[in-house]
């Protein structure tokens, strides 16, 4: 599980989905129709789907999120990761993404002007906790749910899917393999149909 740093090595991923995709057609398209559905988000995918203009403030960057999310989906429940609050098997994962970068802490509000680049600014985990306060403030005053996990959220998205899925259609908007293992091991097929699509 380690390697010789003491670093947990990274898991084969791909194989794993390259696996899946093997046994049968999982590229089958659903029609969808927007009020019949119920979306949730994976927070933490949905964070790198937005552009970050310089020189706008924060809170309009905030702004973008939630114009996205209420133009794409009708319905949505976001979940959010949760960050510091101390060490995290995801630990190793963050560092790998950000090649052991740590971004400068910011102390901002809404009208904060945005002079960096996103990636770093979200290296630091400071700035991206307070940033999802921010945009759980947003989507509030928009009626989109949110919700926030201690640490890692996979197991919390698909819990909040597997109980939508209960009542309604249940789309799940993800980009994780995890997400896709944790739906086979959750399945009901009494329940109402569950999808998950690989993008956002």
């Amino acid at each position: 599980m380690f390697d010789t740093s003491g670093a947990m090595r990274e898991p084969q991923k791909s194989n794993l989905t390259e696996a899946m995709w093997a046994i049968g057609d999982c590229s089958a398209e659903y029609e969808t129709f927007a009020t019949d559905v119920q979306y949730v988000l994976d927070g933490g995918s949905l964070l790198h789907r937005i552009q970050w203009p310089r020189g706008v403030t924060l809170g309009r960057i905030a702004d973008l999120y939630v114009d996205h999310v209420c133009r794409k989906y009708h319905t949505a429940v976001v979940v959010f990761d949760g960050y510091g609050n101390g060490p995290s098997t995801k630990d190793p994962t963050h560092q790998r993404r950000t090649k052991g970068i740590v971004g400068t802490k910011v102390l901002f509000k809404e009208d904060t002007p945005f002079k960096s680049k996103r990636e770093q600014f979200l290296g630091n985990v400071e700035n991206k906790q307070n940033f999802i306060t921010l945009l759980a403030e947003r989507f509030k005053s928009r009626n989109i749910v949110s919700h926030h996990a201690e640490s890692d959220a996979d197991v919390l998205i698909v819990q909040t899917a597997v109980e939508s899925a209960k009542s309604t259609t249940t789309v799940l908007i993800g980009e994780d393999t995890d997400l896709l293992v944790l739906l086979c091991y959750h399945m009901n097929s009494r329940i109402h149909e569950y999808i998950y699509r690989y993008h956002v």
